[in-house]
């Protein structure tokens, strides 16, 4: 799991970048985008959570996370409507992700002397989803560099994680 883990965070770090570098063709291809990288983060976010007995809000979030991905990769030619529905979802997602990170980070705070990463990318999270809440508009333009900065932060998030479990 721990190799799997690793390989997972280095291509989303690496399809990050290549988002951040093509934002528009990343709005322009954004639904297939957002819903591969949600689905595969997801799927792993959840079987780390049922491995690991994470509470309840980890599963909730992973959970959230697929069925966003599944929405985005069904419906990305969407009329403007569903496309502004699917920005506060997704922004709706960057906050509980961020706030699970935060929870995570502060109990993990005794146990690993890298807890601040999971600080830090929650707060990141959060930015993004208040953001998207905020400005719907500048995040329909900018949605490749913001995605490209989420998976950017989910794969050192993913990183991070699983060199924090493995010092258990």
């Amino acid at each position: 799991m721990t190799i799997l883990c690793i390989i997972l965070g280095i291509l989303l770090i690496g399809g990050g970048v290549s988002l951040m570098l093509t934002p528009l063709a990343t709005f322009m291809a954004a639904g297939f985008i957002i819903g591969i990288g949600l689905l595969v983060y997801g799927i792993v976010g959840l079987a780390n959570s049922v491995k690991y007995k994470v509470g309840a809000l980890a599963i909730i979030t992973n959970v959230l996370a697929i069925i966003v991905g599944i929405i985005c990769f069904i419906r990305p030619g969407a009329t403007l409507v569903i496309d502004t529905v699917l920005l506060y979802i997704i922004g709706a997602y960057f906050v509980l992700h961020g706030i699970l990170s935060i929870v995570i980070s502060f109990q993990e705070k005794k146990e690993n002397d890298h807890w601040f990463l999971g600080l830090i990318t929650g707060i990141l999270s959060i930015a993004l989803g208040v953001f998207t809440f905020i400005f719907p508009q500048v995040t329909a333009v900018a949605v490749g560099i913001l995605i490209g900065l989420y998976f950017i932060e989910a794969g050192i998030s993913l990183i991070a994680m699983r060199f924090a479990l493995d010092d258990d």
